[in-house]
């Protein structure tokens, strides 16, 4: 069984967050300044807090695995710079779909994310 990863954007902090947990039903427990430890309610704060971003399971160019949200430069002359989206499958002919998540199928790497590198999301069409 292979093991689900993720990231989690805190958009309060404008920071991937750290120290969060996630139990054997997939509820999300964050630190709180008390020091003790608090559920999350994604339903409440799923992109208004926290974010969760998921990895496909795949690597670019230069061994970097890639996460739904990534930015990513291709080779492809029609679509250079590339947004890792899920369930996205729009020109198939030219990516591949795993696990939901459609990525360009080779010669790609990582430039940068849409949480700290929004200014890369202008070049995306």
């Amino acid at each position: 069984m292979k093991t689900l990863k993720f990231r989690v954007w805190d958009h309060c902090f404008k920071k991937w967050a750290k120290k969060l947990l996630v139990d054997e039903d997939g509820v999300l427990y964050c630190p709180t300044l008390g020091g003790s430890i608090a559920e999350v309610d994604l339903h409440n704060y799923y992109n208004q807090r926290f974010e969760i971003s998921y990895s496909t399971g795949h690597f670019d160019d230069n061994n970097f695995e890639v996460f739904e949200g990534d930015i990513l430069s291709t080779t492809n002359d029609y679509y250079p710079i590339y947004l890792v989206q899920y369930g996205y499958d729009r020109y198939k002919n030219q990516e591949i779909e795993i696990m939901g998540f459609v990525i360009p199928y080779s010669n790609y790497k990582i430039i940068g994310n849409k949480y700290e590198n929004q200014e890369l999301l202008k070049n995306i069409e």
